[in-house]
């Protein structure tokens, strides 16, 4: 790195000793999701209050986060006696260390090689270089920098992944798909990342498989579009999807209810809840929402225009921008920002829920007695804030 403008930055044997205690005490290598129906947090997983229901009043839709005994919400009072599990039982803990680890992994040895020419990440000169481009001024001995040949590939792309201000994924792919780690539920489907299949009681989550650097005032441009496609018993939709940033882990949320976002903590989301709960303050089943710190409680959101109801089938897009201060949500039938509609716009301080620049950005969703299948088509994301958001040209 420090290669680039000829700078060359040994790393000090103070150094790697530091970054080798900090992967040994992070679990480097180690698995991950080996603990089964836990919550995020590492407590036992407890009923969420989206799985209470009231028997027989076919009001209360119920999802499962790995407890046993999940009473049903329809018909007459009949008691699902069963142990839903989000996915099988096999869903994976928010508490997991392994990519916690190749976030310490990339930002620690941009730290020690790098930020004395280059200055801190976050500020970087050279953010956004490729790891084919660190590797080549390596090679080339550029500015000294042959004296980091002892690098591996994997940590030089950590690096580069710690650079990363700009992310565009146009579709889902089996060449770009491990851009995002896939949990749960959630598998690659016809070009999208499908959270949840039309299946009762699941939960699936996607997340950037690293971390992504946010800049000191932590503004960000998103835009994703989504598809909700059929629904349970008698076409019945449940439960939604959240966009979320968090700082947990890569393998976060799919532990059941609340939509997969129950229990991240810390964590910030944008919900797009089909089903009306009202135990988490839900207006209506077609409505948007401000989540925080693995809560689905929330005292901001808005209904979506009676024109648009986001389970019918259709593709919808989504700009999702924060400025430092306010962050806004506008949503459209077609990827033309200038057109859509401003459905939330909210003040949250997003640096008194992070405590570090290094966010997983991604998806979380589930179902309970009620499904459907819920479908991410596309993905961009900038942390170089623009006006008027980030999104492919309509």
């Amino acid at each position: 790195m420090s290669s680039i403008n000829g700078c060359g930055f040994r790393r000090s044997a103070g150094s790697f000793l530091l970054f080798m205690a900090l992967c040994l005490l992070a679990g480097c290598g180690g698995g991950g999701g080996g603990t089964t129906g836990t919550a995020n947090n590492g407590s036992t997983a407890t009923p969420s209050n989206e799985s209470v229901g009231t028997p027989g009043n076919g009001s209360t839709e119920t999802t499962s986060n790995g407890g046993t005994g999940t009473t049903s919400s329809g018909g007459a009072g009949a008691t699902n006696t069963g142990s839903p599990t989000s996915n099988g039982g096999t869903g994976t803990t928010g508490n997991d260390s392994t990519n916690v680890s190749v976030q310490a992994s990339g930002s620690t040895l941009y730290q020690a090689n790098c930020q004395g020419c280059h200055q801190p990440l976050a500020s970087s000169t050279k953010l956004n270089k490729t790891a084919a481009e660190i590797q080549a001024a390596i090679t080339a001995n550029t500015g000294g920098m042959g004296s980091l040949a002892t690098l591996s590939a994997g940590e030089i792309q950590s690096i580069a992944d710690a650079l990363k201000t700009t992310e565009a994924i146009p579709s889902f792919n089996n060449t770009n798909s491990d851009v995002f780690q896939l949990n749960g539920s959630a598998v690659l489907s016809n070009n999208n990342i499908r959270l949840t299949p039309n299946e009762q009681y699941t939960a699936g989550s996607a997340f950037l498989a690293n971390p992504f650097t946010l800049g000191s005032n932590f503004v960000f441009n998103a835009y994703f579009n989504f598809t909700l496609g059929a629904g349970g018993r008698s076409n019945r939709h449940a439960d939604g999807f959240v966009f979320a940033l968090q700082t947990v882990s890569s393998k976060a949320g799919a532990t059941g209810g609340n939509l997969g976002f129950g229990g991240i903590n810390p964590s910030f989301g944008v919900e797009f809840d089909t089903f009306k709960n009202d135990t988490n303050n839900d207006p209506d089943n077609n409505h948007v929402a401000i989540v925080t710190n693995g809560s689905v409680q929330h005292a901001a959101f808005a209904p979506v225009t009676p024109s648009v109801i986001m389970s019918d089938g259709g593709t919808y897009h989504v700009w999702i921008d924060y400025d430092g201060a306010t962050v806004e949500v506008h949503m459209n039938t077609t990827n033309d920002r200038s057109t859509s509609n401003l459905l939330l716009a909210q003040t949250i301080d997003l640096k008194g829920i992070f405590s570090t620049q290094y966010v997983y950005f991604g998806f979380t969703g589930a179902t309970g007695i009620d499904s459907q299948t819920q479908d991410v088509g596309a993905f961009y994301l900038t942390s170089n804030y623009q006006t008027g958001g980030f999104s492919p040209a309509p």
